[in-house]
C-alpha cells in the first residue's frame, strides 16, 4: 500500500511540477522580463558611467542620463533596422505574387490540357518543364486504368444554378469515380472537399450517381497520391452558404 501511495504522491508531484513550467514559467518570464532588462542595461550603463564621471568629468546624473538616452536611440536603431528588412522582405513577396499565381496556372493549363489529350486521345504532349508532372498521371493510369465516361465535363446544378468542370468521370473497379487533378505542392483539403462535394451534388441533380469522388495529386518528381472524400453534408451547407452569399451580391 505504502508503495502505491508513494507513486501516488511522485505523480501528484510531477504533475505540480509540469503545471508550473507549462503555466506558470511562461506568466513569470512575461512579469519579470522588464527587470531582467533593467538589470542588464544596468549593467551595461554603470561602466559607462563611471568612464564619463572619471574621464570626462561628468556628473553622475548627466552621465546616466546620456548612456539611458544612448540605449534607447540603439534600441529605437534595431527596431528600424529589422522593421525595414521585414517591409522590404513583405514588398519582394507581394511584388512577385502575381507572377507565382500566374506561373502557378500556366502550369495547372499545361498539365491539364495534356493529361486530356493523353485520356481521350492517347497523345503524349506535354512540355518538358512539366513531364514529371504528366509521368505521375501515367503511372496512375496505368496502375488503376480508369475507363473514361468523360473528361473536363461542365456540369450545372438544376436548382442553385452554379457550374463547374469535373476533371475526369470514369470508371475504376466497377465504381463510378470523380476525379479532380491538383499540381500544387500542397492539397488543401477543406477547399478540396467542398469543391467535390458541388460537383457530386450538381451531377446528382441530373440523375447521375457518383460512387466515388479523389483528388489526384499529381506531383514534379513523378510521384502522385490519391486524396479520398466522402460525400459529407457539412460541405454541402458550406457550399449553400457560399451560394447564399454570392446570390445576395448579385442582387
Amino acid at each position: 500500500m505504502r508503495k502505491y501511495c508513494k507513486a501516488l504522491v511522485n505523480l501528484a508531484v510531477a504533475a505540480i511540477i509540469l503545471i508550473g513550467v507549462v503555466w506558470l514559467f511562461p506568466r513569470a518570464l512575461v512579469f519579470f522580463a522588464p527587470f531582467v532588462a533593467g538589470w542588464v542595461i544596468a549593467l551595461i550603463a554603470s561602466p559607462l558611467v563611471r568612464f564619463f564621471e572619471e574621464k570626462v568629468k561628468l556628473k553622475r546624473k548627466i552621465g546616466s542620463a546620456f548612456v539611458i538616452v544612448a540605449v534607447i536611440a540603439l534600441v529605437v536603431l534595431v527596431i528600424y533596422i529589422v522593421c525595414a528588412q521585414l517591409f522590404e522582405q513583405v514588398k519582394g513577396l507581394t511584388g512577385a505574387l502575381p507572377e507565382m499565381l500566374e506561373k502557378a496556372a500556366k502550369r495547372g493549363t499545361a498539365i491539364h490540357n495534356a493529361v486530356e489529350n493523353f485520356a481521350q486521345f492517347g497523345i503524349e504532349d506535354i512540355p518538358p518543364v512539366y513531364g514529371g508532372y504528366f509521368q505521375a498521371f501515367r503511372t496512375w493510369w496505368e496502375l488503376r486504368k480508369p475507363e473514361v465516361l468523360a473528361t473536363e465535363c461542365r456540369v450545372y446544378h438544376k436548382i442553385l444554378r452554379y457550374a463547374g468542370t469535373a476533371d475526369l468521370i470514369c470508371v475504376i473497379g466497377g465504381r463510378v469515380t470523380l476525379v479532380d487533378y491538383k499540381s500544387s505542392a500542397q492539397v488543401n483539403s477543406k477547399l478540396c472537399a467542398v469543391q467535390l462535394e458541388g460537383y457530386d451534388r450538381a451531377f446528382e441533380s441530373h440523375g447521375v450517381k457518383i460512387d466515388d469522388r479523389m483528388i489526384l495529386h499529381l506531383s514534379r518528381d513523378g510521384k502522385y497520391s490519391e486524396v479520398p472524400f466522402q460525400r459529407n453534408a457539412r460541405c454541402w451547407s458550406v457550399l449553400s452558404a457560399l451560394m447564399t452569399v454570392r446570390n445576395y451580391m448579385n442582387k
